[in-house]
């Protein structure tokens, strides 16, 4: 599995329309333009991308995979603070 992180601010000339129109539009239009450029990885490697806007809020594919993490380590584990 390969991850990649990319932070990304909304006061970016290139993500200010984006965030102006919807909350969390900017994170969302920031993975897919990652996901654009790494989509070579997607045919040798599980390709999971992590958007993160620099204010605190995540991509929704971002969420899931976090959550669904989590979940899984908490079941590994037993430890609650895992979610």
């Amino acid at each position: 599995m390969t991850w990649d992180v990319t932070v990304v601010t909304t006061l970016a000339a290139s993500y200010l329309s984006s965030s102006a129109r919807s909350a969390g539009a900017t994170e969302d239009l920031a993975a897919s333009r990652k996901e654009e450029k790494c989509t070579s990885f997607t045919n040798s490697y599980i390709f999971q991308l992590i958007a993160v806007e620099s204010h605190g809020s995540f991509s929704a594919s971002s969420l899931s995979f976090l959550t669904t993490l989590g979940e899984r380590l908490t079941g590994t584990s037993g430890d609650l603070r895992e979610m």
